[in-house]
This record gives C-alpha cells, sequence and structure tokens, in this order.
C-alpha cells in the first residue's frame, strides 16, 4: 500500500466562537482546529477558556469505530480513495450552543489529504467548506465548521472524508468545538479538544520506542538497575511494543523452551534473540540470552515481529543500551510501595507481618488456577512473619551461572544449583551461616527467576531486617525487607512452669507481668545454650544460666545431663 509510514489522523474538534461573540456565528475563524499545524490555533483565541476543562465529553467515531473513549480501537485504519464518516459527538449539560470546526492535513501539517464535506444526512445540515492557506509556501488547506451554532446542550456532526487517491504517508486531521452559554460574552465557555491517529490500511505499525533508561533488571530497587547477568530477567520500558489492551504471556516453542516471540513482539539484545516472558504496549519482560558477552549490550524491540510473507512487516525499536555482567542479583520485593521481599515459607505462604486489611491477603503466594479452575478464597495458606527455625525462600534474578548450565529460554529443575564459589546472605547485620543455606539456584519450571532457601538462625530477634544477597562478592541492591517475629507454642502446647525440664530442641511458652505489662515469649533449649525470645525484644541467652533481666520471673539452669531446668516461673 505505497510507503510504509505513520499517517496520523489527528481530529480536534473545537466549538468555534460561536453565537455569543456574533464575528463567529456563522463558522469558526481560519485555523482554530487546534490541531497541532504551523499558525493553528483553537478557539481560546477568541473564547476565553481552558482547554478540555469543563465537564461534558467529546467523542469521535470513523467509519463506525469509535477513535476516542473506552472502546477506542488502537490502530484506525483508511484505504486510499474511501470515503469514511466521521461523526463527531459533544456534550456539556452546562452550555446551550455549541459550534466547531475540523480540517484533514497530511505531511508538515500543511498538506491537503483528500477533501472534506457535510454528510448528507440531518447530522450534516447546517456545515460548511472553508479553505485557506498555511506555512510559508501558502499551501491550500481545507476545513469545515459550522454555518450557525446548534441550540442546545449536545450536538451532532456528520462528514464525510473521502481519503487522497494514493498513501500519501503521516496525515493528521483535526477538529475542536466550543459549549458557550449564549449571553453575548466569550467568557466561561469550554472549549474541547479530540485527537485521533489512523493508518493507511496494510501499513507498518508505528515503530516502538525504547525510554530512555528504559532497560533495567527486574526488581523494584531504589534505584533502577541498569545491569544484570545472562540467564537473568531483564524489563524493557517504553510505547508502541505492540497494540493497546491485555498483554501476551511467552509460550514454549517448538525446542520446548521458551519462545522469543510473544504477541508479535521480540528482543534482540546484542542481535541475539531472548526469550520473552511477557509483552504489552509499554513494557517486555525477557530472559537475559546466556551467551550474552560481557559488557554494554545494545537492546532493540521489534513489533510485528516475524510478519507472514503478505502482511506488514516488522518495525524496530531504537536502540538502548544495559551493561552485562556474570552476576548481579537482585532480591525481588511486593512492590515499588510495599518494600516486603517475595519470600515464602515451606507450605508456600507469603512471608510477611499479619495483613491490617483484607486486600493485604492478595499477596499470598498460590499457584496459578488454570483455565476453568475456580479460585477458592477460603483454602490456602495465609501469610504470617518468619521466626526462628523456619526454612524461607526468597526469589530474585541475576544469581548467575547453574550447574549444569542452562541454555537460553531452557525450562530449569531443582538440580540447576548455583555455580558461584560464595553465596552470602545477610538479615540487616545478621550473616546467615553456610550450613543454613538450604538450597540457592535455578527456579524450577520458571525461566529466569531463582531462588535461595535458607534456615532463620535459632537466636534471630524479632522485628523488621533488611535482606541483602552477597553473589561472588557482587551485592543485591537496598530495598527488600523481611519481618521475623516469635516462635508460636509447641505444637503440644507445653506451658513454662517450675521445675519443667527440657532437652535440646524442646520449647515452652507462657506470660509473666513486668511493672503491670503481660508478656508472651518462648523458651528454647539449642545446642550451645537456651534462650528466652519475646516480641520486639532482642532474645536473652545464657550458656549455663538464665534469668532475663535479673527479673527473677523465668529462671532455669543446665542440668549436667544437657537438658536444661526452670527453677522459677511467674511472680
Amino acid at each position: 500500500m505505497g510507503k510504509l509510514g505513520v499517517v496520523s489522523l489527528a481530529f480536534v474538534l473545537a466549538a468555534v466562537c460561536v453565537p455569543q461573540v456574533a464575528a463567529f456565528s456563522h463558522g469558526g475563524p481560519a485555523r482554530t482546529s487546534g490541531g497541532p499545524f504551523p499558525a493553528e490555533t483553537n478557539c481560546t483565541r477568541c473564547h476565553a477558556g481552558e482547554v478540555n476543562s469543563g465537564p461534558g465529553t467529546l467523542s469521535l467515531t470513523v467509519g463506525g469505530v469509535a477513535a476516542s473513549g473506552d472502546s477506542a480501537v488502537a490502530d484506525l485504519t483508511y484505504t486510499p480513495g474511501e470515503t469514511i464518516a466521521l461523526i463527531v459527538s459533544f456534550e456539556d449539560t452546562t452550555k446551550f450552543r455549541v459550534g466547531f470546526q475540523l480540517t484533514a492535513r497530511s505531511g508538515d501539517g500543511c498538506g491537503q489529504p483528500g477533501s472534506l464535506a457535510a454528510a448528507s444526512s440531518d447530522d450534516g445540515s447546517g456545515i460548511k467548506t472553508g479553505s485557506g492557506t498555511c506555512g510559508p509556501a501558502s499551501t491550500q488547506v481545507q476545513w469545515v465548521t459550522h454555518q450557525s451554532p446548534r441550540s442546545g446542550s449536545s450536538a451532532t456532526f456528520a462528514v464525510d472524508w473521502t481519503a487522497p487517491a494514493e498513501d500519501v504517508g503521516p496525515v493528521t486531521i483535526a477538529i475542536a468545538a466550543n459549549g458557550a452559554d449564549g449571553n453575548q460574552d466569550n467568557r466561561n465557555d469550554n472549549i474541547y479538544t479530540l485527537q485521533a491517529v489512523l493508518q493507511p490500511e496494510g501499513a507498518a505499525p508505528a515503530a516502538p520506542v525504547i525510554s530512555d533508561g528504559g532497560v533495567t533488571s527486574l526488581g523494584d530497587s531504589e534505584t533502577p538497575l541498569t545491569t544484570g547477568a545472562p540467564g537473568g530477567i531483564a524489563v524493557i520500558s517504553g510505547t508502541g511494543f505492540a497494540e493497546m489492551g491485555e498483554g501476551s504471556l511467552g509460550a514454549l516453542g517448538a525446542d520446548g523452551g521458551l519462545a522469543t516471540n510473544a504477541g508479535g513482539v521480540c528482543v534482540e539484545v546484542n542481535q541475539v534473540r531472548a526469550p520473552v516472558l511477557y509483552a504489552d504496549a509499554t513494557s517486555v519482560f525477557v530472559q537475559i540470552p546466556a551467551e550474552t558477552a560481557l559488557g554494554p549490550a545494545a537492546v532493540q524491540v521489534i513489533g510485528n515481529c516475524d510478519p507472514a510473507p503478505d502482511g506488514p512487516q516488522e518495525v524496530r525499536s531504537n536502540t538502548a543500551m544495559f551493561e552485562i555482567a556474570s552476576v548481579q542479583p537482585v532480591l525481588l520485593q511486593v512492590s515499588e510501595s510495599v518494600q516486603g521481599a517475595v519470600a515464602v515459607h515451606e507450605d508456600f505462604s507469603l512471608v510477611a507481618s499479619e495483613p491490617e486489611t483484607p486486600a493485604a491477603t492478595e499477596m499470598q503466594a498460590t499457584p496459578a488456577t488454570t483455565e476453568g479452575d475456580a479460585q477458592d478464597d477460603s483454602s490456602g495458606p495465609g501469610m504470617s512473619p518468619a521466626v526462628p527455625g523456619d526454612v524461607v525462600t526468597f526469589f530474585g534474578t541475576g544469581f548467575g551461572s547453574t550447574d549444569p548450565a542452562l541454555a537460553s529460554g531452557e525450562i530449569p529443575a531443582l538440580s540447576h544449583v548455583l555455580a558461584a564459589e560464595s553465596v552470602q546472605l545477610m538479615l540487616g547485620e545478621t550473616v546467615i551461616p553456610d550450613d543454613h543455606i538450604v538450597f540457592a539456584g535455578a527456579t524450577p519450571d520458571v525461566v529466569g527467576l531463582y531462588q535461595l532457601s535458607a534456615k532463620i538462625p535459632d537466636a534471630m530477634p524479632a522485628g523488621d531486617f533488611a535482606v541483602s544477597l552477597m553473589v561472588d562478592m557482587q551485592s543485591s541492591p537496598l530495598g527488600p525487607m523481611i519481618n521475623i517475629g516469635v516462635p508460636a507454642a509447641t505444637d503440644d502446647g507445653v506451658a513454662c512452669a517450675a521445675d519443667l525440664v527440657l532437652s535440646v530442641g524442646e520449647s515452652c511458652s507462657g506470660s509473666v507481668n513486668v511493672f503491670g505489662t503481660d508478656y508472651t515469649g518462648v523458651f528454647e533449649v539449642q545446642e550451645t545454650q537456651a534462650c528466652v525470645t519475646v516480641a520486639e525484644l532482642p532474645p536473652f541467652c545464657g550458656e549455663e544460666t538464665l534469668n532475663p533481666l535479673n527479673l527473677d520471673l523465668l529462671v532455669a539452669e543446665k542440668q549436667t545431663d544437657g537438658t536444661w531446668k526452670i527453677t522459677k516461673f511467674g511472680d
């Protein structure tokens, strides 16, 4: 269909100078459509008011297809030579007179693509055409406007636009409307404008655009991370990646791995196709190809990727740079506003402080349902803090290579463990011992995601702690937090009492009154010591004897056989 390119139809509807200003009651002055053209203005040229600030509505349909509002179609098209009905609808219950102007332009805004005329229907009555010059070359352009304003708080204007006989490239059409109160005063009028975009039938879509700094590692760190590691997940932000609407999830390719095309969107990293996890109009989530060389990498988004031979061809974005390192760990957090680390208990419930509102339970980690499955809100684990002794799994990306190695897009299994020489997890200032790290590697069945499972130390106090991960001496960014709580009573409900004897691994719970306040705590016997843990306080521990704060409310002694005996409990 001729040359490729964006053909833009911008309809800027403006209530052009309606009858309260007598000089313009028979149509708006030249070039007041509000369009983005040389020397073009809108109704505020002669009517006081702020554009699109009134309570009314302005809408447009092109050939029966909505070009504005919630039901608007993203890619409107035209066929050269066809006549298309343009229907402009206006309503503002605070005003009683309505006028408008519409124009069609191409090229630099001074070209005249096709022709405009009033429709033969009743809604086309009272509409006239006008013409004038535009730009330094004084090119002739055309517009349509009201012969006299419509009375009432609503109006419909019908215009026929006959497209040019050939594809003329980018085209802009503009319209604008004025709601007036008919008091012969040009103040307090409501001015409205509207724009829509059309492309020639069969033309390639507009090229996608990657935003400045628009390639980052997955995660909500305080500062966006513009470095990633092969095998990790990168997020590309911008515009025009796909049609507006629902996004497209990645799918398995013929080789059983994650495909490099999702909904017609592809991404190249150093000219190598990247597996795509998700794509929509403004964002693409990809796995950084395993073979990507370290150093600066060129990233490009491809729209209409892998086109049919007789269809529109692919379009490529600008090139954005992204740094590649061998390792760049990032721990995920729930959202930008919720700093809780994405972490789960062994039963896959979310590690978090108890939710204060029902909505908070939406963060619960539950398996995805398949089509047709019902969601049962009453079942499944909820959320709770981690407690000493718990095994908690943290999720992230960019942890580096695995052993055995994973190819780009390959679906990982539990056997793919980190190949790193050193892995260190910290909760606040507490370094988790190496023997407490249960697993570090790729998340099974999820491309680009990693996980680390670790036991919370027995002596870890209650509170909120920053979580950080260091892999081969490369640290994760600041941001994610974890809530550590107080262990619940033992399963058999053992209550602390005088003369109670406990062995290693056993515990009891109870409450004591300190200066008029009840405190509930847990007494636990560990390998080398015994500890009392109370909410919001650091643990109290002793190797031979224990008497927290010397209050004589709980006194315990280690026996010769390694057990501990509570010799005093309570007042």
